[in-house]
């Protein structure tokens, strides 16, 4: 009897402990749930929340460069208007700290942060991308290089920080290249006539092209970059918070951000007048383009494209009023340009006109040959004697047909 009382006891135990067990999974993963699930405005979970609450009153450390230009300059700049996001969303309140990037070196410490990483930098897994600050190739006189080739053997000054990256372009492109200090240093030596050109970051050299009547970008590097990057801290709930913000910042604000404030840059920055500005508001502008669709097409009287979305932000930037033409050859979209029914084109072609302004291309084409067959094919000496098909009446067809 006492066995059968001992067995129904240990069964009663067991089932009771299963019960138990159960209920405090259910329990635990509901607690869970309601701790970790976001908030569908703010995105934020409960524990988030909470951690703010408790810091309000906490002032949080950051590091911003402070000589980027539209990015970053004495206090403002496009970095900075991602903080005060995050501030006025939050009601954290930031301690900016400012530094110079360009005199000092990025470590990979894991301090809250926003860093201007170069090639040669410790890119870490945390490190979230804000945007790129390409290289470009400045000159003293106007006028946009169509190929790196034309500029052979010149005198080339860069950063001292930047020998490295550049040892490949200087071995391909037989570039004499001296080292400088700083920007000014640079500078200095191309206003001297001791180098031909520099190469540097654009957002870093933007004031002294601006402030300059003799300074103009020539060329634009898009594999040559510097990351600017939100390095995050070691604590975890705020480097989350600062995560899902910058995420929504770049969706919701960035472009518009970026727009505006290069346009008031460039107007505080240049001899512009209120009036020459109001003035390009005051007309309706008609854009000419030949349809391709990596470069222009219009869809419901809006264009997209690589050249459509730069338009689009001249658009946006001067509160100017465009209308697009589309035209099915080069022949009839430079009649109608010439004839002065057109403000401004985008050309992919040659096109010799002394007395039009070219500007500097914002992109460099990336080119591939395509087959049915495996052939592999690495620069244009793969190409001879092969039929070859492409657009007629492009700068690609000109240089194949003198060229292959």
């Amino acid at each position: 009897m006492k066995n059968k009382s001992k067995k129904k006891k240990k069964v009663f135990s067991f089932k009771k402990l299963i019960i138990i067990l159960t209920i405090a999974l259910v329990v635990g993963v509901g607690v869970y749930y309601f701790l970790t699930a976001e908030d569908e405005n703010t995105k934020l979970t409960l524990l988030e929340r909470q951690w703010i609450e408790k810091n309000k009153d906490t002032l949080v450390s950051i590091k911003i460069p402070n000589d980027l230009s539209i990015f970053s300059k004495e206090g403002k700049g496009i970095l900075f208007d991602f903080i005060d996001y995050v501030e006025d969303k939050t009601e954290l309140e930031f301690n900016k700290v400012p530094y110079n990037y360009l005199t000092t070196s990025a470590d990979d410490t894991k301090t809250l942060s926003i860093l201007v990483l170069k090639s040669s930098d410790k890119l870490l897994e945390d490190d979230m991308l804000i945007t790129e600050d390409n290289y470009v190739l400045v000159g003293k006189t106007e006028g946009y290089i169509n190929n790196l080739s034309n500029v052979n053997g010149s005198k080339v000054g860069i950063l001292d920080t930047d020998n490295s990256m550049f040892k490949t372009l200087s071995s391909s492109n037989s570039f004499n290249f001296t080292g400088y200090s700083s920007i000014t240093a640079a500078v200095n030596a191309l206003n001297a006539g001791t180098v031909t050109y520099l190469i540097l970051p654009r957002y870093a050299v933007m004031d002294k092209v601006l402030t300059s009547d003799n300074l103009f970008i020539k060329y634009n590097f898009e594999n040559y970059s510097n990351k600017i990057v939100l390095r995050l801290g070691n604590n975890k709930r705020l480097n989350n918070i600062l995560s899902k913000y910058l995420t929504e910042w770049k969706k919701e604000e960035y472009r518009d951000r970026l727009e505006k404030t290069l346009m008031t840059y460039y107007v505080d920055n240049t001899s512009i007048t209120d009036a020459e500005k109001l003035s390009l508001s005051s007309k309706v502008y008609t854009y000419g383009y030949l349809k391709n669709n990596a470069y222009n097409v219009q869809k419901q009287s809006t264009l997209y494209g690589l050249a459509g979305e730069y338009v689009n932000s001249i658009k946006n930037m001067a509160d100017m009023e465009i209308k697009y033409n589309e035209y099915s050859s080069a022949k009839k979209l430079i009649k109608a340009f010439e004839k002065g029914e057109l403000d401004f084109i985008f050309i992919n072609f040659n096109y010799d006109n002394a007395k039009v302004t070219r500007s500097t291309c914002p992109f460099n084409s990336k080119l591939v040959a395509l087959s049915k067959d495996n052939t592999y094919i690495s620069d244009k000496n793969g190409l001879v004697n092969r039929n070859i098909y492409t657009l007629k009446d492009t700068n690609l067809y000109d240089y194949l047909s003198s060229n292959i």
